[in-house]
């Protein structure tokens, strides 16, 4: 039993030193840190592409997943009608999928040398999670306070 202990927890400490972290965020700090904050329906299965990416992204040489959105609302008045987002392929590194029709709030970044939308599960929220609901409350209040 020793032995089974000792093999498995570098294991186990490996895997959890190499996991997604998210930082909490509020509905604030998402549209302060955001360069799109929208409510969204995604009009294909995310596909898998193998991109050059900056480094600076650390995203070198990486596949990732590429989904296409049509916008339903838009927090941050950047007038979108659709956006193409990006994200990393792997969970590890907080890579997300979508399916077909998916109804998100997502928060996105244009990537700093291809100008891409960039996302991740740390800035995407499923309308099946109930806070969701609550989050849009927020964004939906915020946004008519700046305009």
């Amino acid at each position: 039993m020793k032995l089974i202990i000792t093999i498995l927890l570098p294991i186990i400490s490996l895997s959890s030193a190499i996991a997604c972290t998210c930082a909490n965020q509020t509905p604030e700090e998402m549209l302060l840190n955001s360069d799109a904050v929208i409510l969204a329906i995604s009009n294909n299965d995310s596909i898998t592409i193998a991109r050059e990416m900056s480094d600076e992204e650390d995203w070198v040489g990486e596949i990732g997943v590429y989904t296409e959105f049509e916008v339903v609302s838009d927090y941050k008045n950047t007038e979108l009608k659709s956006i193409n987002v990006i994200s990393p392929l792997e969970e590890e590194r907080c890579g997300i999928n979508f399916k077909k029709d998916d109804l998100v709030i997502l928060s996105t970044m244009r990537h700093p040398t291809t100008f891409e939308m960039v996302t991740s599960t740390c800035s995407v929220s499923r309308l099946d999670n109930p806070e969701a609901y609550n989050l849009l409350i927020e964004l939906e209040k915020l946004s008519k306070n700046s305009n």
